[in-house]
Formats: C-alpha cells, sequence, structure tokens
C-alpha cells in the first residue's frame, strides 16, 4: 500500500512540472550604461532637476523589494566625467555601485581615461566583477587583467550566461598612450567562438553587456547566434523599448544616469525560452525620487572635500551655450577652441567634438559647470602643420560625424550631399597645401586620437596648459558671454545643377 501511494506522489509530481501549467520564471533585469560619474542631481535644459545617485539607488531599492529575482547590470563608462568622480578616480562610483550590489559590469572605453594602472585600481575595489571578453595583453596573449570573458549562474532551473564586449575603438576613443600593448579583437569574432562554449556547459539563455554603441549591437545580432538579450552603452542612445533583431532583443538606457532601464523577461521553466520581454526606460525625475540616503553619505563625504572649488565662480554667460554633436560648428566649441587659439598665438585651434561633454546654462558659470564640460584633464600641444595635413583632418571629420572636430581659424564651404570641399580659408586667405601652419590642439588629438592620424606628423611640438585652465583664463577676460560668432561650417546643398541653398549649421542660442 505504501508503495502504491508512493508512486502516486512521484506521479504527481512528474505531472506538475512537466506540464503546462508548471509555474513560468519572471526575471526582472535593471541595466545602467554611460554614468560618467553623474554622482550629483544635475538641471536638464527645462531647468529641471535630475538624475543623481541617491535618486538612482532609491529606484534599485524599491525594485528589489518589488520583485523577487532582480539582475543589476552596467554597460560601462561608470566613472569618467564629473570632478566628484575624476578627482577621486572613480572611487566614489565604484562604492556606489557596491552599495548597489551590481551583479556586473562590462568596462567602457572611458574606464582607460586614467591608464590601465588606475583601471586595475576600479577593478580590483569593486565587489562585482568587470567581464569584458575581447581586450588581450599584446605580450602575453591573456585578457587585460585576467578579466573573465563571461559569467555564468542558474535562476532555478534555467543557466544564463553573461558576455562582456567593449568597442573595438577603444584605442582612437582614449588617450592611445593609455592602451598601448592592448588588443581589441572584433567582438563577431569572439563571441563566434564563445557561443559553442557556453552551449557545452548547458547555457539555456545568452545576455550580451556591450559597450559597443547602437550600430554594432544590431551588426553582431544581425551576424551571430543564440543572443537572447543585449543591454547595451556607448552611444548613449535612448530605447524606450526593446529593439529586436532577428531573435535577439537590445536594450540601452541612454547616459549620465538619467534612466533606469528595466526588461522584464517570462521564461518558461520546460523548455526555458523566453515567453515574452518588455523593457521600459524609468526617467529620474522628482516624479520617481525616494533616495537612498545611505548612499547620499557616501556622496557627501567625497563631495564636502571639492564643494569649495566646485562653486567657485569662473564667468557668466547670458545665452545657453549648448552641447552639439551635428556636423558643424556651435558656439559652445566656438568659446573653447577660441580660448585655445587666443592662449597660443596659434593661427589655428582644433578640438575633438567629443571631448565636450555637457552643456552650459545662461547665468553664472562655475568651475564645477566648466569641469563637466571639459573634464579629461587636457592639455594643450602647439606645432607646426602643412594645409595638406590640415586638409586631410578637415575630411576626416566633415565625412564622419561620430569623430567630428571643432576648430577657430578656419573657415569652409562644404558640399554635404557629394562629400566635397568647395573653398576653405585659414583666416582671410585660401589654405595653401604646402605651406607650414601654427596649429594648438589637445593632446588627445596630438596623439592621434580618434583616428586624426596627421597630429602625429606634427613639428616643433612645445607643450602648454590644462585645457581647462586656458577656457577659464578666457571666461574672466571675456565674460560676460553675450554672443558668439558661427558658421565657420556652411553647408550646400546641390539642387537644380547649381549649389542654391545655404545652411548656416550652427547652435540655437
Amino acid at each position: 500500500m505504501l508503495k502504491i501511494k508512493f508512486k502516486f506522489i512521484l506521479l504527481f509530481i512528474f505531472l506538475l512540472f512537466s506540464s503546462p501549467w508548471a509555474e513560468n520564471i519572471h526575471l526582472v533585469i535593471l541595466h545602467t550604461n554611460d554614468f560618467h560619474g553623474r554622482l550629483l542631481p544635475y538641471k536638464d535644459s527645462s531647468g529641471e532637476e535630475i538624475a543623481g545617485a541617491e535618486n538612482l539607488s532609491g529606484l534599485i531599492r524599491d525594485m528589489r523589494k518589488k520583485y523577487p529575482e532582480v539582475l543589476l547590470l552596467d554597460a560601462g563608462d561608470i566613472a569618467q566625467g564629473t570632478p566628484i568622480s575624476n578627482l577621486f578616480f572613480g572611487k566614489p562610483v565604484v562604492e556606489v555601485m557596491n552599495y548597489n550590489k551590481y551583479f556586473a559590469s562590462t568596462l567602457g572605453n572611458h574606464e582607460f581615461d586614467w591608464g590601465q594602472d588606475k583601471l586595475k585600481e576600479i577593478i580590483h575595489q569593486a565587489n562585482f566583477p568587470f567581464i569584458c571578453a575581447n581586450i588581450f595583453d599584446e605580450k602575453t596573449g591573456k585578457r587585460f587583467a585576467n578579466l573573465k570573458p563571461y559569467l555564468i549562474f542558474k535562476l532555478k532551473n534555467i543557466k544564463i550566461g553573461i558576455i562582456g564586449l567593449i568597442t573595438p575603438q577603444t584605442f582612437q576613443t582614449t588617450m592611445p598612450s593609455h592602451v598601448k600593448n592592448l588588443i581589441f579583437e572584433d567582438p563577431l569574432k569572439i563571441y563566434a567562438g564563445i557561443y559553442p562554449l557556453l552551449k557545452s556547459k548547458g547555457v539555456d539563455l545568452i545576455i550580451v553587456l556591450s559597450h559597443l554603441g547602437l550600430e554594432d549591437d544590431m551588426r553582431l545580432a544581425e551576424n551571430s547566434s543564440g543572443i537572447d538579450l543585449i543591454v547595451g552603452g556607448h552611444s548613449h542612445t535612448v530605447l524606450n523599448s526593446p529593439k529586436k533583431i532577428n531573435q535577439t532583443y537590445i536594450v540601452q538606457a541612454g547616459s549620465y544616469g538619467k534612466y533606469l532601464g528595466k526588461v522584464d523577461l517570462e521564461i518558461n521553466s520546460q523548455d526555458k525560452k523566453i515567453i515574452e520581454i518588455k523593457g521600459e526606460l524609468i526617467p529620474l525625475n522628482k516624479q520617481n525620487y525616494n533616495p537612498q540616503k545611505d548612499v547620499s553619505k557616501i556622496i557627501e563625504k567625497y563631495y564636502t572635500k571639492i564643494k569649495e572649488k566646485m562653486g567657485e565662480i569662473v564667468g557668466e554667460t547670458r545665452i545657453n551655450l549648448i552641447k552639439e554633436n551635428s556636423l558643424g560648428d556651435f558656439p559652445l566649441a566656438n568659446l573653447i577652441t577660441n580660448a585655445m587659439k587666443e592662449e597660443t598665438g596659434a593661427q589655428i585651434a582644433f578640438q575633438n567634438t567629443g571631448g565636450i561633454r555637457a552643456s552650459l546654462y545662461k547665468g553664472k558659470i562655475t568651475w564645477g559647470d566648466l569641469y563637466n564640460v571639459l573634464p579629461f584633464g587636457n592639455s594643450i600641444v602647439k606645432m607646426n602643420l602643412k594645409g595638406g595635413q590640415i586638409l586631410k583632418i578637415i575630411e576626416i571629420a566633415l565625412n564622419n560625424e561620430n569623430q567630428g572636430m571643432q576648430f577657430s581659424g578656419i573657415n569652409l564651404i562644404y558640399d554635404n550631399k557629394n562629400k566635397r570641399i568647395i573653398r576653405i580659408k585659414v583666416g582671410e586667405e585660401p589654405l595653401e597645401t604646402q605651406k607650414s601652419y601654427t596649429i594648438a590642439a589637445n593632446n588627445f588629438l596630438a596623439e592621434g586620437g580618434d583616428g586624426y592620424l596627421s597630429f602625429l606628423e606634427g613639428e616643433n611640438l612645445s607643450y602648454g596648459k590644462d585645457l581647462l585652465e586656458i577656457v577659464i583664463n578666457y571666461l574672466k577676460l571675456h565674460s560676460p558671454i553675450e554672443d558668439i560668432e558661427t558658421g565657420r561650417v556652411k553647408l550646400i546643398i546641390k539642387e537644380r545643377g547649381y549649389f542654391d541653398i545655404f545652411k548656416n549649421c550652427k547652435a540655437a542660442a
């Protein structure tokens, strides 16, 4: 009789877990990317205060109370960008991430901005693993800092693998000297090698934690098998809902802690496939504020050491100086390059667009405000370049918005449709390809950063002040800023056989 009862119990258990009514597994993935040290709240263009680590942490805490299974991930570029982070080499950011119990992060290109030794200190400080599969030491062939390429964890009866990837353009988008002796392999190639290994280990679902940017995430999804979800970063893209490419979903949460990304996964516990995926971005504004006071204490510990310096008034502007990414010049960039040209006496000054990281709004400008605009600690290099070398730099800039360039001392007309410079002048005179010109550039460009290799051909190099100091001195001399000349790049659209539309490519004041 007991044997019969036991058989019935076993049969019941079997039917329960093999039936279509077996409980599905619900997993919530919270994700951030491109935080760039934004520990303190900041104002958006409307003047509303947003973001801030204490508010982000409070939202994470509330999500953990609401959902039983929560996975917190970050897709890189955690620290570079603000005084409270930079002046302590990212330590306060990692301390906050430790408090929030991140499960894993991949590396971003700007993790290398303070050099490899400082990055290794950050990795050592973190209580969570950094994972990255495609960075190798050129000498040893081992992965950088012996980082794990992936993690595998089990959620009930589901095995989940997470692979970390970084943009192979890192050698161009950080100081080239900071990534010396490192190889950044093609993510497609690296993933193709890891995928069968994960399947052999019984992994059911694959997540890629990516600092590649949306375009390369899409390329990865189009040309790879088995990726269920890409949690992305690098391009600062606001994806309000998941983007589906083949069978892969891609999510990304903007930048600067303005959003917390949330992905709801419902997984069939039998065939271990995703039944449903929902994604959203939760804005970090007053409606969603419920600050985590313990995190406030962490931030205050560091902020008190720099508060006085952060609030120092260095100038004033009566117009909004907005950071722009579009082709052409804009007032904030022109102010910076004007300052460089005035300080050095060079004929031309160059500043990469990507090195300008924030806007300045009407009113008093503090040291902290300007640091957020120019956080990379660049210094100025003066050199001689020939007109032909300068022309190559301008052509790269005009044909690739992602590697844009700002300048003072040059005016040009450009046929954007046919990708052709119609006219280019240095001052009031046409550029001469064989003539030598004095130019000033930041040291990132002087090392060939962003792929501008012509700077490496410069002669008579001399090294000057920090860029931040130069712009501060310029503001002290020229404040209040009431107007900035624009129109250094004029775009022409060719229609009906002649040039009849001129578009002044400038930002609104």
